[in-house]
This record gives C-alpha cells, sequence and structure tokens, in this order.
C-alpha cells in the first residue's frame, strides 16, 4: 500500500483545459468588461513604475487604438512593463500574481486573459527599463476556441494547452533601452454588435469605469472632490486615458439631463461611511432638486461605488439599499471604498459576500439610503401638492368663468360642477367656496341666451347645437371652449 505522501504524488490533480474557457471566453457578461481589465493592468504597472521612479517627469499615459477598418484593439501604457526574466511566467500563469491587494486594483492574475474570447490573434509585447531586449507572447485563438470545444473531451492539462496555443519569443531592442512598456493587441475582433469596435460606446464606458479626472471645464466642483478624495482616500489617482487620441474625462457636468428637462448641481456634499467609528469609504453627493431619474444616457444617474478609483458594479449596484430601487438612480455621486476587507469579486461586477461588505451597506443605508429615501417621498409630496393646489385655482378659475361669462354646453358646466363636488370630497378647506360656485353654475346661462334679443330664439337654438357638438366632438376642452366663442363673436359680425 502507497504511503499518503506517494499515493498523492501518484494521483497528481491536472487542471483540465475548460477552466481556460470559463476565465477568458467565460468570464464577461459584457465585452466592454475586457477594456476595464486591460486599463487596470496599465494603471497598476504606471504606479509601479512611478513607485520606482521617483522625481520622473515623464508623463504616464494609457492610450487606446480602435481600427473598425482592419477590426483591431491596440492597448499601450509606459508603466514598468515585465522584465524578460519574469515575463514567461507572468504572462501564462493563472491565478498567480504578486500583486497586493492594498496596493493594486487588479491581484488575481487572469485579467489579461478578458481577450481570448473576442479576437482571432491576442498578442503581448513587453519591456522592461534598462534591458536590451523585449518580450513577445502571442496567443492564437482560433486554435484555442477549437480545442476547447465542448464536443471534443479529451483531457489535456491547462499548461499544455497554453504551449500549445502560445508562441512565445524576445527579441532585441533597437531602440533607447531606458524605454518601458506594455502593449495589448487584439486582432480580428468581434462581439455582440460590434460593441467592441463601438468607438462612442467604448469611451462612454470608459469614462463611467476607469480611474480618469474630472473635465474641470464642465464640472465646477472637480477641484473640490478631487481635493477631498486625495487627502483622504489612500493612493487616490486619476490617469490620462485616450481613446482614438480623445482625452477621457468622467461625465459629469454642472446641469444634468432629469426626465425631458434639466436640474443644475447646486453644490456637493462630502461624506464619510463610517462603521463603529472606522471609515470604510469616503464620498461625494450632488446637491439637486430631487425632481425625478436622471437620464441614464448621461453615464451619472446613480451613487457609484469605486475601488482604486476604478467602478464596481454599475449605476444600479446601491438600488437595494434605498427604500425603493429608483431612489437611486435621483440621486449622482460616488463612494471610493478604503477597507481592503472589502473585495471585488472576479467579474467586478460586485463585492465578495463577508462581514465588512455588510458593514459597508449597513453604513451606507444609514448614511444615505434612509434619509434620502425620506427627502425623496419628501420632495415628491410636495410637488404632488403643488401640482393640486394649481389644478384646485385653475378648476375655480374655471367656474367663476362660465358663471360671468356663460358656458358653451350643458357637458362642460356638468363636467365642472362634478369636478368640484370631488374637490370639496377631499378638501374640507374649500367647503364654502364650492357651494356657492356650484350655486352660481346651478344658475348660470348659456352664452349664447347671454346675447338677448340680439339673435332670434331659432338661430340660438342652432347655434347652441352647433357649439355643443364642438365641445362634445373636442379632445381639448379648454380649446372647444375657445373656438366656441369666437364661433359667437364670427355669427354676431
Amino acid at each position: 500500500m502507497l504511503s499518503t505522501k506517494e499515493s498523492k504524488s501518484a494521483n497528481k490533480a491536472r487542471i483540465g483545459k475548460f477552466i481556460l474557457d470559463t476565465l477568458s471566453i467565460g468570464m464577461y457578461n459584457n465585452a466592454l468588461m475586457l477594456l476595464r481589465e486591460y486599463v487596470q493592468n496599465s494603471v497598476d504597472a504606471i504606479d509601479a513604475k512611478e513607485l520606482s521612479t521617483r522625481g520622473s517627469q515623464e508623463e504616464s499615459c494609457i492610450d487606446i487604438e480602435i481600427n473598425g477598418r482592419t477590426r483591431s484593439i491596440i492597448i499601450s501604457d509606459n508603466g514598468s512593463g515585465i522584465s524578460a526574466s519574469d515575463s514567461w511566467n507572468s504572462l501564462h500563469d493563472l491565478g498567480r500574481s504578486f500583486k497586493r491587494l492594498s496596493h493594486n486594483r487588479g491581484f488575481r492574475g487572469i485579467g489579461r486573459l478578458g481577450g481570448l474570447g473576442y479576437c482571432s490573434q491576442l498578442k503581448f509585447i513587453t519591456k522592461a527599463r534598462g534591458e536590451k531586449v523585449y518580450t513577445v507572447s502571442e496567443w492564437d485563438c482560433k486554435k484555442l476556441r477549437g480545442l476547447l470545444s465542448h464536443d471534443d473531451h479529451s483531457i489535456v492539462d491547462v499548461a499544455e494547452l497554453i504551449d500549445e496555443v502560445v508562441n512565445y519569443n524576445q527579441f532585441e531592442y533597437h531602440e533607447d533601452k531606458e524605454d518601458h512598456f506594455f502593449k495589448v493587441e487584439l486582432h480580428d475582433v468581434y462581439s455582440s454588435r460590434d460593441v467592441l469596435l463601438n468607438v462612442p460606446a467604448i469611451k462612454s464606458y470608459l469614462s463611467q469605469v476607469a480611474p480618469v479626472p474630472f473635465n474641470i471645464k464642465q464640472f465646477k466642483y472637480s477641484d473640490r472632490i478631487g481635493a477631498y478624495l486625495e487627502q483622504n482616500v489612500p493612493h487616490y489617482k486619476t490617469y490620462r486615458l485616450l481613446v482614438n487620441k480623445e482625452q477621457i474625462f468622467k461625465p459629469y457636468t454642472n446641469d444634468i439631463a432629469v426626465g425631458k428637462g434639466t436640474s443644475n448641481i447646486k453644490d456637493v456634499k462630502l461624506i464619510e461611511l463610517k462603521d463603529d467609528g472606522r471609515v470604510l469609504a469616503y464620498g461625494w453627493l450632488g446637491v439637486m432638486d430631487l425632481a425625478g431619474s436622471i437620464n441614464p444616457t448621461s453615464g451619472v444617474d446613480g451613487i457609484r461605488l469605486r475601488m482604486g478609483n476604478i467602478l464596481v458594479g454599475d449605476n444600479y449596484t446601491a438600488c437595494d439599499l434605498f427604500r425603493e430601487r429608483r431612489f437611486n438612480n435621483y440621486l449622482l455621486g460616488e463612494m471610493h471604498i478604503i477597507s481592503h476587507k472589502i473585495i471585488p469579486n472576479s467579474r467586478r461586477d460586485d463585492f465578495e459576500d463577508n462581514k465588512e461588505k455588510d458593514e459597508l451597506f449597513n453604513a451606507f443605508i444609514k448614511e444615505i439610503g434612509l434619509p434620502y429615501s425620506k427627502e425623496i417621498r419628501d420632495a415628491s409630496k410636495a410637488r404632488s401638492s403643488s401640482i393640486q393646489l394649481k389644478q384646485k385655482r385653475v378648476l375655480l378659475g374655471r367656474a367663476k368663468k362660465l358663471i360671468k361669462e356663460g358656458y358653451v354646453s350643458a357637458s362642460q358646466k356638468g363636467a365642472i360642477i362634478t369636478m368640484l363636488k370631488r374637490l370639496k370630497a377631499v378638501d374640507g378647506s374649500v367647503n364654502g367656496n364650492v357651494d356657492a360656485l356650484i350655486a352660481g353654475l346651478n344658475k348660470a346661462e348659456h352664452c349664447v341666451d347671454r346675447l338677448g334679443k340680439k339673435i332670434k330664439p331659432a338661430e340660438k337654438a342652432m347655434l347652441k347645437s352647433v357649439l355643443n357638438v364642438i365641445y362634445k366632438k373636442s379632445s381639448n376642452k379648454d380649446e372647444a371652449a375657445q373656438i366656441a366663442g369666437l364661433v359667437v363673436k364670427t355669427y354676431l359680425n
């Protein structure tokens, strides 16, 4: 009988090929997420470079080029790059990363695989500072998908599969050896509705997701918010990100589309989310009239949760933390999470379930969800009361006008009396006025009768009939009454 150690050695576990399918092709429910992953890796590389070259005047940049004609995407950064000696393991090991959760946005070692499911060829090109060689790792994604076919039940270890589809080489670098970079190239790109080649959609997505700056020309609170976050959020930074040479900014502006109109941001409220005195997140909320849901096409609706200044989830992630889900989209703002025990999940569309996540959400409910739910409801009631008051004034005005000038149709007078009775039933404060108006309407004359002897009885009867038809057939009763008045004047002339 083999010892336990010998038995384990003889039956060494192998990682099957379909794990690669899960970690790449099956990872994202939105193709644009893979761009977020590559931007996230670039940001970590830039941070690593700046940490090792303090005082450098070189501007850091992430550059994305999208070419619909060649169906290609190229993502470049001038971060630290990967050294020649580390490149094989860094580019091909799965779920193995030397990044630290406390300092880096990506730490699972799987994000670079995102492009495998969306192109025929995925290429990584990188070089570290001071080296005379650069590395190229080229993945044959078309071949990979064939080997990952679910009709093929052959057992292939994932390490063997990577060897089968990757062409790895290092070449002499003939330019400045102090250059450093990382480049991702996706060739023959395809995605549902070609979203990965839709430049406006990509710009909008990255403006909401990526750690880019506010646009100070469009959002006057940019400096105030930035200073607050830099002072309180550890390692808070923004980065220069270009898409087809255009710099990307967060989409916040001074005026926001709300319903069919616009609402002005009057101020910003700076917020801390705490649990037992321990700060879990710092953030800001726009102060504005709570008049309705912010138009989702604005890209700013809802309070967004961010970690490392990268979005976690989307504009609906905080919806369940309000009395009604829709209330979140009456607001705009950001919460920047600083507790490293609150961990984004692999897709970064939510957080891992743990005690710290519950503490964050409970703090959010206490500081934002409950008080703003009440404020939104109160604002809605106030608007409703204002509308009702306006409608009441209009109704009373119509009744007075009919008593003074006469009615154009019995249906018109009857409808006004019915509405006055309903008003009396729900608003006791108008009882005396309403009773007097109803009595006045019951005694009111038809506008034609008020003409007296100016027209003959037969003409009166005919004119009343015409006015009655005009009123009854019209969908706009106010307009019908105006037309009826013009008919009377025209007849007299």
